[in-house]
């Protein structure tokens, strides 16, 4: 008996296969079929895991495409399914067959999921996407809700003078804020979801080699800007990202002085967040003048000076005092008028006494803090 099936059975007998995650699309198809027309499939990811999938569902259709960024992986399966579409690129798949693929199989590292998934539903294609489908927005807010928590129980330790303070093994201090965000964030994550690891500032790392064979867990550092902390300066963070497949796809960044929340999804996008002000969107500006250079207050590199001196071309240079999270309180740019070099002042809280005049390569400004 065939097991070829056509547009109307496929999603009843696919329905309970236990295949993972199908999901309508919200768009009709640009070329209308049958009900009884042959499914045509287009599979994202066909190594691994997604080898199952194509298997899997080709038994209710035909595998009409194929998309790995591996070719080595993917040319085998070509010859198994004799395939005459096959592709790098997910994108120029579907924009290429978008008329005749009925639906796409989604087997790909967890922080693609949501950008293809989208891409096809938004084409009108039944979508089957191994889980997760996405990491939430809910997700992204729970970090930021532990990172505030972990960022008042800092600012209860920051407010004392008699405060812990011991040195790492490289030397760098440890505070007893450091070592309670760091639990009070250990605890919250383990709820969050108990079966990731946790690599934290604070901890003693897995054996290295253990570590590698992680393809998810979370990255912290409860208090950024140790040093930044002892000097009262304000200007300190409390990180937490999710790591998967070695990318960032969830991540919270809170200034706890400031009360000030940055939280962002991959896929979703990523937003600010100002005392209990309502988020709102941010994104990376374009590159274009002035330009801006960030670097460390705390942890300046031969590297950044060797940067700014090649910025001898450029119409403006700048410095910033950040620490080592990239979390600025003040931004100083460097304009040339008139021959001479000018400080124009974005941040506030400073003095300025020029060092150079007309040589962009090597201005600089001394800070005097009131």
């Amino acid at each position: 008996m065939s097991l070829v099936t056509d547009r109307r059975k496929f999603l009843q007998t696919t329905a309970v296969t236990g295949l993972g995650y199908w999901v309508a699309g919200g768009v009709e198809a640009a070329v209308s079929k049958s009900p009884n027309d042959q499914i045509q499939l287009g599979c994202i990811g066909v190594g691994g895991k997604g080898q199952s999938d194509v298997a899997n569902v080709a038994k209710y259709g035909k595998i009409y495409a194929l998309c790995d960024v591996d070719t080595s992986i993917r040319e085998g399966m070509e010859k198994a399914y004799k395939t005459e579409h096959n592709f790098t690129d997910y994108r120029e798949m579907l924009d290429k067959l978008g008329d005749r693929i009925d639906a796409v199989t989604i087997s790909v590292p967890d922080h693609n999921h949501a950008v293809m998934a989208a891409k096809a539903m938004k084409m009108g294609k039944h979508v089957h996407c191994q889980k997760p489908l996405t990491h939430s927005i809910w997700e992204a807010r729970r970090l930021s809700e532990i990172a505030r928590e972990a960022g008042r129980a800092i600012l209860d330790v920051y407010g004392r003078d008699d405060f812990a303070v011991s040195r790492k093994s490289d030397n760098s201090p440890l505070t007893e804020a450091d070592q309670v965000a760091h639990g009070i964030i250990s605890r919250a994550l383990a709820k969050l979801d108990a079966t990731l690891p946790i690599l934290s500032e604070e901890s003693a790392p897995a054996d290295h080699a253990e570590r590698r064979q992680w393809q998810r867990y979370w990255l912290v550092d409860p208090l950024d800007g140790t040093k930044e902390f002892l000097k009262r300066n304000g200007e300190f963070t409390v990180n937490i990202a999710l790591i998967d497949e070695h990318r960032a796809v969830l991540g919270a960044v809170y200034a706890p002085v400031l009360d000030r929340m940055y939280f962002g999804h991959v896929a979703l996008g990523a937003w600010r967040s100002d005392a209990a002000g309502a988020p709102k969107p941010i994104a990376v500006r374009d590159a274009g003048s002035p330009l801006r250079v960030v670097g460390s207050r705390s942890h300046p590199t031969p590297e950044l000076a060797a940067y700014r001196r090649e910025l001898t071309n450029a119409i403006t240079q700048v410095s910033a005092a950040v620490d080592a999270s990239g979390f600025h309180s003040e931004l100083w740019s460097y304009e040339l008028r008139n021959g001479r070099v000018v400080p124009v002042r974005y941040g506030s809280g400073s003095d300025v006494q020029l060092w150079s005049t007309t040589d962009l390569s090597v201005g600089y400004a001394r800070r005097n803090r009131r």
